[in-house]
């Protein structure tokens, strides 16, 4: 039997600038760059809120807080992706790993621009939240 992974990917608000999230640029194989939210896969019986926390701080040196709402979606091989919506406490962005070129805060419309895939419509309502 095949086994599901579960994701969980944050969606960063910065404390000073709401209309603003944290996106990270990773370096790609032959020069392929992209841009992705903080995510990581968490295990089984894990709380996907507090993977969240963790992942954040472990990838950006940023510390943060969820927030209630949150987002669970399939993909097409069965993992279920948890986006999840946190809120900058405090910490500037700092890349913690190698394959991290650039860290930033960016717009909606700028994520739009920078993403590879559609994001499915319940996420961008996740981040027009509260």
């Amino acid at each position: 039997m095949k086994k599901h992974f579960n994701v969980a990917v944050v969606i960063v608000r910065n404390n000073h600038n709401k209309e603003k999230f944290l996106f990270i640029e990773s370096k790609g194989v032959e020069g392929n760059d992209f841009w992705y939210f903080p995510n990581d896969i968490f295990l089984p019986g894990q709380n996907s809120k507090d993977a969240a926390v963790n992942i954040v701080l472990k990838q950006t040196d940023i510390r943060c807080r969820t927030l209630p709402k949150e987002v669970i979606c399939k993909d097409s091989l069965g993992t279920e992706l948890h986006f999840v919506l946190a809120e900058q406490i405090y910490g500037r962005p700092c890349p913690l790993h190698d394959t991290i070129k650039d860290i930033r805060w960016c717009t909606k419309e700028e994520i739009r621009l920078l993403l590879d895939a559609d994001l499915p419509y319940e996420v961008w309502q996740l981040m027009e939240s509260e």
